[in-house]
């Protein structure tokens, strides 16, 4: 608490830089030469019943981003069926944070009509977190938190 009585947060923050690519269908082997092979975290937009065109489909995590997107591709998945695909993304290093957790903020906040995952695992991440959104970052806000989540009691009470 400062000398006011507000509660102070400390963020960590991590800054994302992503990368826009829109694949064609027939070509995306080609557009995987230009996908690292590092982990990161992807959007994929196309249509939505709900949306319309270039609507945020999907949002997830991967090991290894090449790998990852093919598999989307290679699936007889509502992914794989869309005529038209933006795909964004963006590098990680796992050191600096968990890539599940960056994950789960981004999904809920942004709410991917083909994501399924439970929000619920939010309140496993006891760090705060700011996350930076730059470069081609779509429907993406600028910057979002998962300050909502996180409990800052304990950290109140060793005050």
């Amino acid at each position: 608490m400062n000398k006011e009585g507000n509660m102070l947060i400390t963020f960590k923050i991590i800054t994302l830089d992503w990368k826009l690519t829109v694949p064609e269908k027939k070509a995306f082997a080609k557009y995987l030469l230009n996908v690292p092979e590092e982990p990161g975290l992807y959007q994929i937009y196309g249509w939505s019943e709900t949306y319309g065109e270039n609507a945020l489909l999907y949002i997830g995590k991967a090991n290894n981003l090449k790998t990852r997107l093919s598999q989307h591709f290679n699936e007889d998945s509502s992914i794989s069926r869309q005529q038209t695909l933006l795909i964004r993304y963006a590098e990680v290093e796992e050191k600096l944070f968990n890539l599940e957790a960056l994950e789960s903020i981004l999904i809920a906040v942004h709410k991917p009509s083909m994501n399924s995952q439970n929000i619920n695992s939010l309140r496993n991440i006891k760090e705060p977190v700011l996350i930076q959104n730059h470069g081609e970052r779509g429907a993406l806000n600028i910057q979002i938190t998962n300050s909502y989540w996180v409990d800052q009691t304990e950290e109140n009470e060793n005050d």
